[in-house]
């Protein structure tokens, strides 16, 4: 049997993308607001077989984790969007709520959350691409995750010639269920891709020159596609690890056993020896007593 594929996304957005794309090797993603390197990550099952592509991401703490988890990827620390140079960045410690809206941030702050403001590079993303997407290697997906910024990351590609086969982008409001993708969705149509799918939190695309793969998003992720979420897997390896460590306590419990054993059977012996002797000399001694008188 097959090992399972293992989910580390989100919201399976990783089972739908390896439905569509499992023919292909060694293949290439670009992941725009990419977080934890495996926690809510849409591309790390695909880097574990194999894959590489380029994570973009702004909050710092995230960056360091990708460069230290992701050496085979290109990891830039930088905010993607229709101009270059510096911005103002809202950073939210150990989340994916980190946004440069300051009214999103408004309202995450409301909510609970501590914010630092930072400086960060901006730049255009079909800069990024001619810069760090070798020549004629093919974007299997693009990635959007980008807390509200959506529209203004998609107008910085150049969709004639920079075309990732698959597009998935986050299309409601930060922390709800309220859709958002009016926003921005005419920019992609009118690129010439075709919606396949909506998981309730993303809407999925697929260019007009990859339409074969559309057939792969007709139904949601279900028992046929074989996976296991990543935190179940890990709990199913602990237990294999426990289980091993139980045999081995037991086999040591064995030896130990067997060792007693023998040692029980050794002091017996000895004891009998012991009395074997005594005998002997309690015989020796009744007959010398026997000779004097």
């Amino acid at each position: 049997m097959a090992d399972p594929f293992v989910s580390y996304a989100q919201n399976f957005e990783d089972v739908m993308l390896w439905r569509a794309l499992r023919h292909v090797e060694h293949g290439f993603y670009i992941d725009i607001g990419a977080a934890w390197p495996e926690q809510d990550s849409v591309t790390e099952a695909f880097y574990q077989r194999g894959w590489r592509g380029l994570n973009i991401e702004p909050n710092p703490e995230f960056h360091d984790l990708l460069v230290k988890a992701r050496p085979r990827d290109i990891n830039l620390p930088v905010w993607i969007g229709n101009r270059t140079g510096s911005m103002t960045f809202h950073v939210f410690t150990d989340t994916g709520l980190s946004t440069h809206d300051a009214e999103i941030a408004r309202q995450h702050t409301e909510r609970g959350f501590d914010s630092a403001l930072i400086k960060v590079k901006s730049q255009r993303l079909s800069k990024i691409w001619d810069k760090h997407v070798p020549a004629g290697q093919p974007v299997h997906f693009c990635k959007v995750d980008v807390e509200g910024a959506e529209q203004s990351v998609l107008n910085s590609l150049d969709w004639s010639r920079q075309r990732p086969w698959i597009l998935l982008v986050e299309a409601t409001l930060p922390m709800t269920q309220t859709p958002c993708h009016t926003n921005w969705e005419d920019i992609v149509l009118g690129a010439g891709y075709q919606h396949v799918y909506a998981d309730g939190l993303n809407r999925f695309y697929v260019a007009q020159e990859q339409t074969e793969l559309a057939a792969a998003f007709a139904y949601p992720p279900n028992v046929f596609d074989g996976f296991v979420r990543a935190s179940e897997h890990d709990q199913q390896q602990q237990l294999v690890q426990m289980q091993q460590v139980l045999q081995s306590l037991d086999r040591q419990i064995m030896e130990i056993e067997k060792t007693v054993s023998g040692t029980a059977r050794q002091l017996k012996r000895i004891r009998a020896s012991g009395n074997e002797v005594s005998d002997v000399a309690k015989s020796g001694k009744v007959q010398k007593t026997r000779e004097s008188l």
